[in-house]
């Protein structure tokens, strides 16, 4: 299970990371006429909301999901209070893009909000697509795990249907990471939802994969809503199942909120499929590949001392 929770990790950060240059450019055909099939990692345009950042850096999505990785291998715990202080002040000073949802939660916390209430009302599906940390730390806790991936979500997204998002995720990765495929715990957990708004659109996502990936892209919507995202990411691991590099490649093509989905996408696959995966020059040109890697070996360290057993052999 370790080899497969790491690729996980590194998945959703690749995923992040192979977006950045396209990231947020909804017309399809100038993204395909401008980069062909995207099968390399792009530094963003100097049109872009990423300007500046170079090829192998992360979206402020990727960047807050490192915040995360960091905040567990220092705390070897989730504290969510501790965690909104950490996120405020990396926020203020961050020298990337600030989208609504940060603006939002920065002035709610500097407002004095309690880290449980400041969360935006944003329904975008990012902060659900940053949780691969959570599942890499909490992966033999499945209740705890679904827990503190609500609670993480709603320091910035304090909104039913990412809430919601973020609990379906934690399942199906559990569910993965334990032995079933990305299909089948989708199955599993879509039957046993107790959310119907979610379930209905990974229904809608299921659904459509018979159907042409830009045309379900348009069906759907490219933006970064919960109601667009959720099912175009889910299309998008049911249709390629059999390829992380494919399902990356096509999200990245049909544009729009790519960076979110593809952390969705990428931590899904990466957990079923393992490094092998992920390409080679994806990992190799990931400028915190070796901090990842770091901390990924610090949270094995202090999930081993918890179980007084040897690491798993590779």
């Amino acid at each position: 299970m370790r080899e497969r929770a790491e690729a996980m990790v590194l998945a959703s950060f690749a995923a992040d990371s192979h977006a950045l240059g396209a990231h947020w450019i909804y017309d399809i055909e100038e993204i395909a006429s401008r980069y062909g099939r995207v099968e390399r990692l792009l530094p963003p345009p100097p049109d872009s909301f990423h300007a500046g950042r170079s090829k192998g850096s992360f979206t402020h999505y990727g960047d807050q999901a490192l915040l995360l990785l960091r905040h567990l291998a220092s705390h070897k715990t989730f504290d969510r209070d501790a965690f909104s202080d950490e996120w405020l002040a990396f926020m203020q000073s961050y020298g990337g893009y600030r989208d609504h949802a940060t603006a939002e939660t920065i002035a709610n916390l500097t407002s004095d909000r309690p880290s449980d209430e400041a969360g935006s009302r944003s329904t975008d599906l990012s902060a659900a697509g940053r949780i691969a940390p959570l599942v890499y730390l909490y992966r033999d806790e499945r209740e705890e795990l679904v827990r503190l991936a609500h609670l993480h979500t709603q320091i910035t997204h304090n909104s039913a249907p990412v809430a919601g998002s973020a609990i379906f995720l934690a399942h199906v990765l559990w569910n993965i990471l334990n032995g079933n495929t990305p299909g089948s715990a989708i199955a599993s957990v879509l039957n046993a939802s107790t959310q119907p708004e979610v379930a209905a659109l990974v229904q809608a996502g299921l659904d459509s994969v018979k159907q042409d990936t830009h045309e379900a892209a348009l069906s759907f919507g490219q933006n970064c809503s919960v109601a667009s995202a959720l099912p175009l990411s889910i299309h998008l691991i049911a249709k390629y199942e059999g390829s992380l590099k494919d399902a990356l490649v096509e999200n990245v093509a049909v544009g729009g909120d790519s960076a979110a989905r593809g952390m969705v996408v990428g931590m899904v696959l990466g957990a079923f499929h393992g490094h092998d995966a992920i390409p080679d020059e994806w990992i190799e040109e990931m400028v915190a590949y070796k901090e990842i890697s770091t901390l990924l070996e610090d949270l094995e360290a202090i999930l081993q001392r918890a179980t007084n057993s040897p690491a798993d052999s590779y």
